[in-house]
């Protein structure tokens, strides 16, 4: 029995090892790129579809800048920021059986039972 879980165990240890190892990551960047030295910055757009979001955005981003010491500017920063959000709205399909309820389901066969397995 413990032979059984130990190689279920490695089976799913193994897996989960592939798939970190088949994830490709590339970056570019400058490598002589400093971000120590800027400390001010500046909303140069926010674009989301609900204006509620906008001001969310920027406090959340402000704050966080403003514990690492940075300093909000109108104009003539060291770095210019831009946040764009998007939403999708998508309509779900349900089909008969699924809208029955949580006190029922299908027993299988064309038998309906509750959920405690007692036929109906």
């Amino acid at each position: 029995m413990r032979i059984h879980y130990l190689l279920s165990a490695m089976t799913v240890m193994a897996a989960l090892a592939m798939i970190g190892i088949a994830q490709e990551v590339h970056t570019d960047h400058d490598k002589r790129a400093s971000f120590a030295a800027p400390k001010t910055y500046e909303w140069a757009k926010v674009q989301t579809t609900n204006p509620l979001w906008q001001d969310r955005i920027t406090g959340a981003v402000d704050a966080q800048l403003q514990t690492k010491g940075w300093r909000r500017v109108p104009s003539g920063a060291d770095v210019a920021l831009t946040a764009i959000g998007a939403s999708q709205t998508q309509q779900e399909y349900q089909t008969f059986y699924s809208g029955l309820g949580p006190r029922w389901r299908w027993g299988g066969f064309g038998e309906l039972r509750d959920n405690e397995g007692r036929h109906l």
